[in-house]
């Protein structure tokens, strides 16, 4: 099970995105992101900075 199918099945995630329909497009991006060398802690504060 690929790991959009999973968050697709979450509850949380299905009201999550529905608040903010752009977020898909984010995780779309993340989800095929090397997590090597992803700064997490600035991911985040970008997320903040957009209203999380």
């Amino acid at each position: 099970m690929s790991p959009t199918t999973i968050l697709s099945a979450s509850r949380f995630y299905q009201r999550w995105l529905s608040a903010a329909p752009d977020r898909e497009g984010k995780v779309a991006r993340l989800t095929e992101a090397a997590l090597a060398g992803a700064d997490f802690a600035a991911l985040l504060a970008q997320e903040g900075e957009g209203g999380l």
